[in-house]
């Protein structure tokens, strides 16, 4: 649901991730499309390209960074007008067998939708989630994540994110999520529902 009026939809809400070996895999987000309930109704989002590199990684520690970059594409309003890109520091901690927390810093350069022109904006993204495995194949998480600016003219916004996560194959999972609106205008989402799947190939 949108902030003040308005419902949105998207899908597939796709990710591709390819190891490249080195510790090192390529991540591709291709498009998604949004239908709403308000002007504009429907169009194609942006396309994102990454990076990830992951520089230490034993039973109970993980460290990686990643980085992404998004070239002009998709619809005016949905899409990114201009070039788009960050980074991110993310540390992961496993603890007591069955909990995981993990945190993420991150820094980027957004852009925001004009009618005259694209508008660049700095900001800072940190992000928790505390995770624990109800069985060897049922996770179920919470997260608070953020930006130091949600858009060109609004300041910090926060959401609060929860789910499960299923492992129905040794190779595929399922989930469903469940965010809400914390502080600001983080997404310009109130709340909102996700259903997704992960599969793995080798």
């Amino acid at each position: 649901k949108l902030l003040g009026e308005g419902e949105t939809n998207s899908l597939p809400d796709a990710e591709y991730r390819l190891g490249l070996g080195f510790n090192t895999e390529l991540d591709v987000n291709p498009p998604d499309y949004f239908s709403q309930s308000v002007d504009p109704k429907a169009g194609f989002g942006y396309v994102s390209l990454g990076l990830k590199t992951v520089f230490y990684d034993d039973k109970n520690f993980v460290f990686s960074m990643e980085g992404f970059f998004v070239p002009p594409s998709g619809h005016a309003y949905f899409g990114s007008r201009g070039y788009q890109g960050g980074f991110n520091l993310i540390t992961q901690y496993n603890f007591k067998e069955k909990w995981s927390l993990a945190a993420v810093i991150g820094a980027a350069s957004y852009g925001e939708r004009n009618e005259i022109e694209f508008q660049n904006y700095k900001t800072f993204s940190p992000d928790l989630a505390l995770s624990y495995e109800i069985t060897n194949k049922l996770v179920i998480y919470g997260e608070f994540f953020g930006q130091s600016r949600s858009s060109y003219t609004n300041g910090f916004g926060l959401i609060f994110d929860t789910g499960l996560i299923y492992q129905i194959f040794e190779f595929a999972s399922v989930d469903i999520e469940f965010g809400q609106r914390v502080l600001g205008q983080l997404n310009n989402a109130a709340h909102y529902i996700g259903i997704g799947s992960a599969m793995k190939f080798d």
